[in-house]
């Protein structure tokens, strides 16, 4: 990737105002932003940030890379400049806790579509919100708290003066080197409590339901790019959660552009709906029209390398809100009491992750 140098105040300040990053296997990755109509590719990095529903409604940039050679100094750097901008002590967040009538009813509608044989699966969501747009303080503190996360989870963002996202997905979308493609299935949550098995969860029929749903689809589009290689199904362990997780590889046959190969996975169904010709069905559910990227794809490319990571476990914000999604695969075995758990085990992950105290219950 290409990587100025400058990495002083002012940097760090278009980086807050504008910017992006993601770590992947340890490697972390910063920018700042600029108009993709005023800065040549040659610059750097391209980001590509679309809606779950509209891939045509996207936010597109073009990055300047930040040579960060020590991420503790990085951090330190961003809680300096916390302590600077805290002039006056921050106005307390009051945040509308989901409604689990509005969920409940959106289950209801989903398991009775699976029983009228109309779909196999579905991933309703549903939403903390609060008034107020984030913070430049709220956002340096969620910063540092996405990038002390759990190795096995990949810390993001993108967000420029109208808006953004910040999270720590556990989920890629696909990492494509030239030619060669790597991705994965992730479906199927257990909370990490004092009970928490990790080969009874490995073989619980509901899980390993909704997670097959999820890998064969996943092979069915991607055996159109190539011969698939899938790995056993194994369980990956975070802070608060466990996922199913099958990794699926293949070299490309033909020349495909990064944005064609994220149009032909996504959603996948571990979090839309199962078969995808069922969107729009799905999309006319009540709450889900409202998902913006929650689940949605945020691509990072450059001419040799491509990332698109999926945007859950996450805060987004734009000029007058800020809201947290999740949701939770539905399949025949699943409960109302089960997912709504579930939903709430995915909140609290997100509050411990990035510091957001106020939604872990």
């Amino acid at each position: 990737m290409n990587m100025q140098d400058n990495t002083g105040p002012l940097q760090l300040s278009n980086f807050l105002k504008h910017g992006a990053f993601y770590r992947l296997h340890g490697e972390y990755r910063f920018f700042s932003l600029s108009d993709s109509a005023t800065t040549s590719k040659a610059a750097g990095e391209t980001v590509w940030s679309p809606n779950f529903f509209d891939l045509q409604k996207a936010k597109h940039a073009v990055t300047a890379g930040m040579a960060i050679s020590n991420i503790s100094e990085f951090i330190s750097d961003l809680e300096k400049n916390l302590q600077s901008e805290a002039v006056s002590p921050q106005t307390s967040r009051t945040w509308l806790a989901p409604n689990y009538q509005d969920y409940s009813k959106n289950f209801q509608l989903v398991v009775d579509e699976i029983k009228n044989g109309r779909i196999k699966k579905a991933v309703p969501h549903a939403v903390w919100t609060s008034n107020m747009t984030l913070s430049k303080l709220e956002k340096s503190t969620i910063i540092i708290k996405a990038l002390e996360a759990s190795v096995n989870l990949i810390p993001f963002g993108f967000w420029d003066s109208d808006g953004g996202i910040l999270g720590t997905t556990p989920e890629i979308l696909f990492h494509r080197k030239a030619d060669f493609l790597k991705t994965m299935a992730l479906a199927g949550t257990r909370a990490k409590t004092q009970n928490f098995n990790k080969d009874e969860f490995l073989n619980a029929s509901k899980e390993r339901e909704e997670h097959q749903i999820v890998v064969e689809s996943m092979i069915s589009k991607l055996s159109k790019l190539g011969e698939v290689t899938q790995s056993k199904c194994e369980v990956v362990e975070y802070p608060q959660l466990a996922h199913l997780r099958t990794q699926l590889e293949l070299k490309l046959k033909a020349t495909i552009t990064n944005q064609e190969i994220v149009k032909l996975l996504h959603p996948t169904p571990a979090l839309g709906v199962f078969p995808t010709s069922e969107m729009p069905w799905f999309k006319a559910l009540p709450v889900q029209k409202d998902r913006q990227r929650f689940g949605a794809p945020l691509l990072f490319e450059t001419q040799n390398e491509a990332l698109a990571l999926v945007c859950i476990r996450a805060i987004e914000w734009d000029l007058t809100h800020v809201w947290v999604s999740a949701g939770g695969g539905v399949v025949k075995e699943s409960s109302l009491e089960g997912e709504w758990e579930e939903i709430k085990t995915k909140f609290n992950s997100i509050g411990k992750n990035l510091g957001l105290e106020s939604i872990v219950k």
